[in-house]
């Protein structure tokens, strides 16, 4: 179900299993995977302050990411980028990157429930098993967020079973 120099785009609200999916999926095909998250981390941003990030800070994050999605295309290898992907534009953007680079592209699009995000947001609220958004960031990020629906290179998952399914030939309940 993995192409050979390919781009996969993770895309989907926050708490939809992005970041399990993505790693399951790199770990299973041996991708190089690059997380939005993990480059802010690396890049010494601290989410604990629940502060927005600048222009420029952004800039430097995507500018980052970039880099090491093309780098790692164009030495022939596949790449699982693991971030909400939440505008057309940028995953417009993302696709030039991969074209460019000379590799395929993918969005794996985890269409998760609000009723199911609100419940996982609510228990990682008391369990801090991932890093914490405010409910404040949580809404911005759902009315911001433009379904990938109708775009090409789209594979859609309604529950983890799917994707199990789809990338492993099994049911996962």
């Amino acid at each position: 179900m993995v192409n050979i120099n390919t781009l996969y785009i993770m895309c989907g609200l926050p708490f939809s299993g992005k970041t399990i999916c993505a790693k399951k999926i790199t770990e299973k095909y041996k991708l190089t995977y690059i997380s939005q998250d993990d480059t802010l981390f690396s890049q010494g941003f601290s989410f604990e302050n629940n502060r927005e990030l600048t222009k420029y800070e952004l800039k430097v994050l995507f500018e980052t990411i970039y880099i090491r999605i093309s780098e790692s295309l164009k030495k022939g290898n596949s790449v699982m980028y693991d971030a909400a992907n939440k505008s057309k534009v940028g995953r417009n953007k993302l696709r030039k990157l991969a074209s460019k680079a000379g590799a395929n592209f993918q969005i794996v699009y985890l269409d998760t429930p609000i009723s199911l995000i609100y419940k996982r947001w609510k228990r990682n609220r008391k369990t801090n098993k991932r890093f914490d958004v405010t409910e404040y960031q949580l809404k911005k990020t759902l009315e911001k967020f433009e379904s990938p629906d109708f775009e090409s290179g789209l594979i859609k998952f309604k529950s983890n079973s799917d994707f199990e399914k789809y990338f492993f030939g099994k049911r996962e309940d």
